[in-house]
């Protein structure tokens, strides 16, 4: 069980410092889940196992910035 406590913590900081460096990247602007670059962040710190996945549905489709 500590294995997997360790495996799932190292997947969620990997995962949020991905995020906070991808989500910048990108025009949020329409978006109606999450329309600024902050929510995404403090959404996948604080709901990891739900924000996360939505942001990798998300991200498809939102441009990149120009």
């Amino acid at each position: 069980m500590e294995t997997f406590r360790i495996i799932y913590g190292f997947c969620t900081l990997v995962g949020w410092i991905w995020l906070i460096f991808d989500a910048p990247k990108r025009d949020w602007t329409g978006n109606r889940i999450g329309n600024k670059t902050w929510q995404w962040i403090v959404g996948g710190f604080f709901f990891w196992l739900v924000v996360f996945p939505l942001y990798l549905v998300q991200r498809r489709r939102v441009p990149l910035k120009a």
